[in-house]
C-alpha cells in the first residue's frame, strides 16, 4: 500500500489524486479538499480518507505567564508578490485571463468561497466543459496561489509599523518600505515550534479553507500564545470562545485587529490558560484515535 498525505488543494498535481490503483490511500487533512476530489475528479479504484491532526503541547508551555514573554509579533510565511502573479496571467488567452481575474476577485472578497464551485460556474456560463481538467484545475491552482500571496502580503504590510518579526523567503520587495518590523531568514519548522512559547503573539494567514486552519493557529494556542489569524469556519467553531484566539476578516481594519491582540496580551486579568486547556482537551477527547493510528488504520484497511 502507498499512503499519500495531502495538505494542499487537489488542483495542485491533480493527476496524482486519480491514479487508478486499489493500493493507494489518499489522506486529506481539509474536508474541502476531500469534497473537491469527490465532486470534480474522475473516480478511481484508489481510496480516500479524512484525517484529523491533534496538536496538544504540554500544559506547562501554556501556563507560562504572558507578561514574561517577548512582545514581538512573529509572522512566519514564504512570500510571493501578488502583483507578480497577476502580471503572469497575461501569458494566457483573453478568456482565461478574464476568468482568472473574476475568480480572484470573488475569492479575495469571500472567505468561504469554494474555488472549484466558483470556477465551475464560470465554465458553465461560457459553455466550457468541466471535463477539461487541465484548464479547470489550472485556473483554480493559479487563483489559490494568488489568494495565499494576497493574504500574506496584506498581513505583512499591516505588521510593518509594529514591533514584529517577519520570517521567511521572498520579502525583499517590502524591505525598503518604512517600517519598524524586521525581516528574518527562514528557520526549520522544529526550531520555530520550539521558540513559539517565548512570544506573546503569533500571526498567521490561512489558505482559502473553510473546514481547516493552518497548523500555526493551533500551535500558537497550544503554547499559550495569542493566535492572530484570519478566520475560517472551523477555527471559529473550535476557538471563538478562547481569549487567545483573535480572528479577523480581510475586510476588517487590520490595525484595529492588531491593537486588539496587543490589548489582550497586556491585560493582566485575562485567563489565558483555563479556556485553552478546556478547548484542547475537548478536541483531543473528540478524536478517538491519534494521528499516526489513523494513518495505520487507513493503510491496513486496504491491505486486508
Amino acid at each position: 500500500p502507498f499512503m499519500a498525505l495531502w495538505f494542499d488543494h487537489p488542483s495542485y498535481n491533480y493527476r496524482q489524486h486519480i491514479v487508478d490503483s486499489p493500493y493507494i490511500m489518499h489522506g486529506y487533512h481539509v474536508r474541502d479538499h476531500l469534497e473537491a476530489r469527490q465532486k470534480y475528479l474522475p473516480q478511481s479504484s484508489s481510496h480516500s480518507v479524512l484525517l484529523h491532526v491533534v496538536n496538544a503541547a504540554v500544559a506547562s508551555a501554556r501556563s507560562r505567564p504572558m507578561a514574561t514573554r517577548n512582545p514581538t509579533i512573529i509572522y512566519a510565511k514564504t512570500a510571493y508578490q501578488p502583483s507578480v502573479i497577476a502580471e503572469s496571467w497575461k501569458r494566457h488567452a483573453p478568456q482565461t485571463q478574464e476568468m482568472l481575474h473574476a475568480l480572484a476577485d470573488q475569492a479575495t472578497r469571500d472567505r468561504d468561497c469554494d474555488l472549484l464551485d466558483a470556477a465551475a460556474l464560470l465554465f458553465k456560463d461560457r459553455g466550457l466543459p468541466l471535463t477539461d481538467l487541465d484548464r479547470l484545475m489550472g485556473i483554480v491552482q493559479e487563483v489559490d496561489a494568488y489568494v495565499r500571496a494576497w493574504r500574506s502580503d496584506r498581513l505583512a504590510r499591516a505588521l510593518l509599523p509594529h514591533n514584529a518579526q517577519i520570517i521567511g523567503r521572498g520579502w525583499d520587495y517590502l524591505k525598503d518600505e518604512k517600517r519598524l518590523a524586521e525581516f528574518a531568514p527562514p528557520m526549520p519548522a522544529d526550531h520555530f515550534i520550539y521558540n513559539v512559547q517565548n512570544y506573546q503573539i503569533i500571526a498567521n494567514s490561512n489558505p482559502l479553507w473553510r473546514d481547516g486552519y493552518h497548523e500555526r493557529v493551533q500551535t500558537a494556542l497550544c503554547f499559550g500564545c495569542i493566535s492572530l489569524t484570519d478566520r475560517t469556519a472551523k477555527a471559529d467553531a473550535l476557538f471563538a470562545d478562547v481569549p487567545n484566539y483573535v480572528g479577523f476578516d480581510w475586510q476588517d481594519d487590520l490595525q484595529d485587529v492588531i491593537a486588539t491582540a496587543r490589548r489582550r496580551a497586556d491585560d493582566p486579568h485575562l485567563d489565558f490558560f483555563t479556556p485553552v486547556e478546556r478547548t484542547l482537551n475537548a478536541i483531543v477527547q473528540a478524536q478517538t484515535t491519534d494521528y499516526c493510528t489513523q494513518i495505520i488504520n487507513a493503510v491496513e484497511s486496504i491491505s486486508r
